[in-house]
C-alpha cells in the first residue's frame, strides 16, 4: 500500500496524462485524422478538470450519512461505473446533488480510468479505500465506515474526471442493460473521443 510520503499529487497525475497522450498522438495521429481526441488520456486532460480535494463540510458529511443510509451498498473493487451509477439514482431522494463522473484518478500504484461522484465538486469515492484487498471492504458497510472510506480517498487520491448530466447516464443504463463506461465506449466506435462532449452535456 502506498504511504503517507508517497501519494502521488496533482504533478504526477497531469504529467502521466500528459505523457500518455502525447504518445498516442505520434502513434494514432495518421491513422485517425477527423478524431478530435486520440486518446482517453487527451479527452479527459482537455474536457475535464482537477477537482477538488478539500475537506468535506459538516453539512455535505451529513449528506453523506443520509446518502449511505440509502444506499449501503455494498460497493466493491473493479465495479466503479456500476457504484457511482448507483449512487446517483439515490440522490434525489435524500434532497442532495451529486453528479457522475468519469475520468483518470491516481493514489493507488498508478493512474486509472475510474468513476465516482462529486458533491459540491468534491469526488465521493465509494469504491476505492484503505485495505482493498481485506476480506471486509466488499462487503456492505455502516453510514459511518462508508463516510471514513470517501474521507480517506479523498485526502489520499487526486481525480481528473469530466461531469456527466444525470439523463445521459440513465439513457446509457436503460439502452444497454448494464452500467458501462461513457468514455470508454468502444462498442459504438468511441464517439466522444471523435468528436468531443456535446455542448448540451455541460453541466
Amino acid at each position: 500500500m502506498v504511504t503517507e510520503t508517497e501519494a502521488p499529487g496533482v504533478e504526477y497525475l497531469q504529467d502521466y496524462l500528459e505523457k500518455l497522450a502525447s504518445m498516442m498522438r505520434k502513434a494514432r495521429g495518421k491513422t485517425l485524422p477527423d478524431w478530435k481526441y486520440l486518446s482517453m488520456e487527451e479527452f479527459v486532460l482537455k474536457e475535464g478538470t482537477l477537482l477538488s480535494d478539500e475537506t468535506f463540510t459538516e453539512e455535505e458529511e451529513k449528506a453523506l450519512l443520509r446518502l449511505f443510509k440509502a444506499a449501503p451498498g455494498p460497493y466493491k473493487t473493479r465495479q466503479c461505473y456500476y457504484n457511482a451509477m448507483l449512487l446517483i439514482f439515490e440522490d434525489e431522494m435524500i434532497d442532495i446533488k451529486l453528479v457522475y463522473t468519469e475520468g483518470y484518478a491516481s493514489g493507488h500504484v498508478i493512474p486509472a480510468m475510474h468513476a465516482w461522484v462529486t458533491l459540491n465538486g468534491k469526488p465521493v469515492d465509494v469504491t476505492w479505500g484503505e485495505d482493498m484487498v481485506g476480506n471486509g471492504h466488499n462487503r456492505a458497510r455502516s453510514p459511518k465506515r462508508m463516510l471514513e472510506r470517501v474521507k480517506y480517498n479523498l485526502k489520499r487520491c487526486r481525480y481528473w474526471g469530466i461531469g456527466f448530466p444525470r439523463e445521459v447516464v440513465m439513457k446509457r443504463v436503460v439502452d444497454t442493460g448494464m452500467s458501462p463506461s461513457m468514455i470508454d465506449d468502444w462498442e459504438n466506435g468511441n464517439p466522444l473521443l471523435k468528436t468531443g462532449i456535446p455542448k448540451k452535456w455541460k453541466v
